[in-house]
C-alpha cells in the first residue's frame, strides 16, 4: 500500500530533503509554499529562497515557539524583509533572541492558525526532527514563474497537505516486522531482538523478547524511549539507563518480559534537538518548558507504534513497568489491556532532580524515588 501511494512516498521524501536542508513545496488549497529549514545554515537558505522571490521570505514559527516568546500562541509568519539580518532570524527560530528581535517580530509578524500549507510544514519538520521554524516563500504574481519553473524541472520535490495528513494519520498502521535474531544479554541469555520499522521514523524500533512469553500471555513490558545519552553513555541528567536496566533485570527474575525500544530519542525530538533543549535547561528551562521553547510539544512520542509491535508479538494484555500514567491511557486506546501497572524507582542526583520533579509537577509521573 505504502510504496504503492504515490502521495504518501512524496510525503516521506520531502521529510528527507527537509532534513538535508533542500527546499520543498508544500501544495494546500488555498496556497502554495516554497520551504526550506533554519537549519543547517539558514543564511544560506534565505539566500535560495530570494533567488525566487526577492524581498518576499517569511519566517514561519509554531505556535510553541510563539508562545515561548510571548508572541500568542498561534503560529506566527513574519515578513523577513532585506532590513531584517538573518542572524535575528535564526535567534528567533531556535535561538536566544535579543529585546531588538522580540521588537521586530511584534511590529512584523501576523498569525496563520488557518494556514495549512504552514500546518502541514510544521509537520514535516517534527518528523524530519529539525528545529519547526521554516523559511518560507508563497505563490503568487511576484513569484509564479519561478514556482512554474522548478515545479516543470522538477527542481524540488512537492507534497499536499492533504497527504501529509494521511501520512501522519497512517504512521502506526505501517509499523512492520523486518527481521530477528538471538542477542544473548549479561542479566539472561535467552533474549531475542525483533526489529520493526514504522514509516515516520529515521531509525527502527526494537523488541526485547527476554525469556520466553507466549502469545495470550500477559508479559512484563516496558516502553523504553530510546537515550543515547542515558542508555549508553550513562549521563547523569536522566534516569533513562537505570529504567533499562531496571526492568531488564525485573523481567529475567520473573521469567519474561518484552522491552519495546522506540527510536524516539528526547521525546520524540532527535538527538540534535534533545542537546538544544539541554542548553536552554541550561538557562533555567525544566525539562518540560525546553521542548516548547524550541518549538515542540511537551512530549512528542507516538506509543502506538508499541501497541502494534506488542500486537504482532500475540500479547494485548500486559503488566505495564511506567511511572507514566500516559502509556497506559495510550496504550488502552490502542487495544492493549493494562492489568497491572509496576513502578520504576528513581535514583536522584544533583544533575536530574529537577527533571524528575518537572515531570511528577507537570506529567503526573508516579515516581518513587531510591536515595
Amino acid at each position: 500500500m505504502f510504496l504503492e501511494d504515490t502521495s504518501l512516498v512524496a510525503v516521506d521524501r520531502c521529510v528527507f530533503e527537509l532534513r538535508q536542508g533542500r527546499c520543498i513545496v508544500i501544495t494546500g488549497e488555498d496556497t502554495t509554499l516554497l520551504l526550506r529549514g533554519l537549519e543547517p545554515d539558514g543564511e544560506r537558505g534565505r539566500q535560495v529562497l530570494e533567488v525566487v522571490a526577492p524581498g518576499g521570505v517569511e519566517l514561519l514559527l509554531n505556535g510553541y515557539r510563539a508562545m515561548a516568546l510571548g508572541l500568542g500562541n498561534a503560529p506566527l509568519s513574519l515578513a523577513a524583509a532585506r532590513d531584517v539580518p538573518s542572524r535575528a532570524l535564526e535567534r528567533l527560530g531556535s535561538g536566544n533572541p535579543t529585546d531588538e528581535d522580540i521588537a521586530l517580530a511584534r511590529a512584523r509578524a501576523r498569525p496563520i492558525s488557518e494556514d495549512a500549507a504552514a500546518g502541514a510544514a510544521f509537520d514535516l519538520a517534527r518528523l524530519a526532527e529539525t528545529v519547526p521554524a521554516l523559511l518560507a516563500v508563497r505563490s503568487g504574481p511576484h513569484a509564479a514563474g519561478a514556482f512554474a519553473g522548478l515545479m516543470d524541472r522538477r527542481s524540488v520535490l512537492a507534497a499536499s497537505t492533504r497527504a501529509v495528513e494521511t501520512f501522519r494519520r497512517a504512521n502506526a498502521a505501517s509499523v512492520r516486522r523486518l527481521a530477528d535474531a538471538p542477542v544473548p544479554l549479561p542479566q539472561s541469555d535467552d533474549v531475542r531482538f525483533v526489529a520493526y520499522r514504522s514509516r515516520d521514523s529515521l531509525a527502527d524500533h526494537i523488541a526485547v523478547v527476554i525469556g520466553g512469553p507466549k502469545p495470550g500471555d500477559t508479559p512484563l513490558v516496558r516502553l523504553h524511549s530510546a537515550c543515547l545519552t542515558g542508555d549508553i553513555f550513562r549521563s547523569l541528567r536522566c534516569d533513562c539507563g537505570e529504567q533499562l536496566d531496571t526492568a531488564i533485570a525485573a523481567m529475567s527474575e520473573a521469567g519474561g518480559g518484552v522491552i519495546c525500544y522506540l527510536a524516539q530519542e528526547g521525546r520524540g525530538i532527535g538527538i540534535a534537538n534533545k542537546l538544544r533543549t539541554y542548553a536552554l535547561q541550561n538557562g533555567g528551562l525544566d525539562t518540560l518548558e525546553a521542548n516548547e521553547a524550541l518549538g515542540f510539544a511537551a512530549d512528542e512520542r507516538e506509543f502506538a507504534i508499541a501497541a502494534r509491535m506488542l500486537q504482532d508479538l500475540g500479547f494485548d494484555r500486559v503488566r505495564l513497568m511506567t511511572n507514566n500514567p500516559q502509556k497506559i491511557a495510550r496504550l488502552a486506546h490502542c487495544g492493549i489491556e493494562v492489568m497491572e501497572r509496576v513502578g520504576l524507582e528513581a535514583t536522584l542526583n544533583p544533575h536530574n532532580e529537577r527533571y524528575i520533579e518537572a515531570r511528577v509537577a507537570k506529567s503526573g509521573y508516579l515516581h518513587a524515588v531510591n536515595g
